[in-house]
C-alpha cells in the first residue's frame, strides 16, 4: 500500500461512518486531524515513510489535507541539512 493509501485508511479509520475522505478532504477543518491525532500520524509517518515529523513541519498547509502530507514528506528529506562527518 503506497503512503496515500496509508494515510486515506488512516483518516477514513477516524471519520464519522457519514464522511466520505479522500485526498482533497480538508482534514483539519472537518476535525479529522487535531492535536491527540497528530501524535498517531507521527507514529504512522515513522513507520510506514521513515519520515520523522518535527517541530519545523508543524504547519496548517502542511496538514491542509492528504496531498499536503504526502507532499511534506516527500520533500522532507530534501529539506533537511545533510550531516557533516567527524573530522
Amino acid at each position: 500500500m503506497d503512503l496515500t493509501e496509508e494515510l486515506l485508511a488512516f483518516f477514513r479509520e477516524g471519520a464519522d461512518g457519514g464522511l466520505t475522505v479522500d485526498a482533497a478532504t480538508p482534514l483539519l477543518e472537518w476535525g479529522l486531524l487535531d492535536s491527540v491525532r497528530i501524535l498517531d500520524l507521527a507514529d504512522l509517518l515513522a513507520a510506514k515513510a521513515g519520515y520523522k515529523l518535527d517541530a519545523s513541519a508543524l504547519k496548517k498547509e502542511n496538514f491542509k489535507d492528504v496531498r499536503s502530507i504526502v507532499r511534506l514528506v516527500g520533500a522532507g528529506p530534501a529539506k533537511r541539512p545533510a550531516r557533516r562527518k567527524a573530522a
